[in-house]
């Protein structure tokens, strides 16, 4: 038997049993099922002959023991921690008296095929032709469709009542063609950012400390300034379209990673929208404000539950625990160095800061789970926000950053840069 063993908010500990040779698909109802290697049980007798063995082929058994032994080596781990956010986001939904229903999991499903782009009547065909082409076995479809669900009906509770006017009106500037301009110093190395900010915090213009330091070729001379963009705007890494919209006017951010560089952004303007009034198409705004909150939610959730697994999951299997510690053990040297790194430049801006300096907003991304999204790769999760509507190309002539990549941690080294950069853009080099 397979034990999964954890405490939560004081609860009575849970010992959750799945069988990971199901492929998914008992392990998607959850309770308990006997596993290969254990007594058989009356649901398992006829899968096995009365050697144990599961399969024989030109006179040689496949036993039972390495039928189960290749599972756990391949799939293991990830299916168990599919399974231990499905029961902690269960628990959560007990905790609220929420019920997630088979209606539920079928909207759920049809969320996910939605943002695949596949028209309805084509979605059935479509998704078992995913299926077969990543080799993803049905059950876990199901599983992470089922876990989906219940972090969906947890966010939506959490969320209500929670979205105002005044959200509604900056949603319509986002999606209705808001722009803005923006300056920014792009740079190499932390100890450079640390330079740049005490620079700042000293009084010195932004606009001087991008000609002195930026290593963009082209806004460098300029300042760090950059034409105006809008947050559909294509080419622009999101990471960096997030945190400019996100800023308010002459405020300046945090260092942002995008693609093998560090960028401080400042706001110097907002251009409001045109053409569309608000008014007229409030209720489509209101729809995909509440979208976004959801998902906003359903990350945070995510993230709270993956602590909770962090500090307490106990797996018995010797494969699996070690499997898990090996992850674990990475995914907490990745917090400690990163807690290091925003330890030091808090020290180096405290030194430096003056109580005329710029405002800065912390950016730094939040700590990590061991836990996995509970969607197939390769297919757009829930937590994915809808696309914006599609914006008007890069002015010619004007850099065309490249990339859209994850924001990178204070203190880890960039990735490279992804096709298309260039050393004009935000994300060039």
């Amino acid at each position: 038997m397979l034990g999964i063993g954890y405490r939560r908010r004081g609860a009575v500990g849970l010992i959750v049993a799945g069988a990971i040779a199901c492929g998914g698909t008992g392990c998607a109802r959850g309770g308990r099922e006997e596993l290969p290697g254990a007594k058989p049980a009356a649901a398992a007798r006829g899968t096995m002959d009365e050697r144990g063995a599961v399969a024989r082929v030109g006179g040689a058994d496949i036993s039972q023991a390495e039928y189960y032994k290749a599972l756990v080596d391949t799939h293991g781990l990830n299916v168990l921690l599919m399974l231990v956010q499905l029961q902690l986001i269960e628990q959560e939904a007990a905790i609220k008296n929420i019920q997630v229903t088979p209606q539920d999991i079928l909207a759920e499903r049809e969320i996910n095929l939605e943002k695949l782009g596949v028209p309805a009547n084509q979605r059935t065909e479509a998704l078992d032709q995913y299926l077969a082409k990543t080799n993803t076995p049905p059950g876990v479809f199901d599983l992470a469709m089922k876990t989906n669900a219940y972090f969906r009906k947890v966010a939506e509770r959490a969320i209500a009542g929670q979205i105002t006017e005044d959200n509604l009106r900056t949603a319509f500037g986002v999606m209705y063609g808001e722009n803005i301009k923006v300056r920014h110093i792009q740079l190499k190395r932390l100890e450079d950012v640390a330079e740049a900010q005490r620079l700042l915090a000293s009084g010195t213009p932004f606009e001087q400390v991008a000609m002195k330091m930026s290593i963009n070729p082209r806004t460098a001379p300029l300042g760090g300034e950059l034409p105006a963009f809008a947050r559909n705007t294509p080419g622009y890494p999101q990471v960096f379209k997030d945190v400019a919209f996100a800023l308010k006017e002459a405020e300046v951010s945090e260092p942002v990673g995008a693609q093998d560089s560090y960028h401080l952004i400042k706001l110097e303007q907002r251009i409001a929208p045109k053409a569309v009034k608000f008014e007229d198409v409030r209720e489509a705004v209101a729809k995909e404000v509440e979208q976004r909150l959801v998902e906003q939610k359903i990350n945070e959730l995510r993230v709270e539950l993956g602590r909770a697994a962090l500090n307490s999951l106990e797996v018995f299997d010797p494969t699996l625990r070690a499997q898990y510690e090996k992850r674990r053990d990475a995914a907490r040297g990745e917090i400690k160095e990163r807690q290091a790194i925003e330890k030091r430049m808090e020290e180096d801006r405290a030194r430096a800061a003056t109580t005329s300096g710029p405002s800065t907003r912390r950016l730094l991304p939040p700590v990590p789970s061991t836990l996995p999204d509970p969607h197939i790769p390769g297919m757009p999760s829930t937590q994915d926000a809808a696309p914006a509507p599609a914006g008007d190309p890069a002015p010619a002539g004007d850099p065309a950053p490249a990339g859209n990549p994850a924001p990178v941690p204070a203190g880890e080294r960039p990735a490279a840069a992804g096709p298309g950069a260039t050393p004009n853009s935000p994300a060039g080099h």
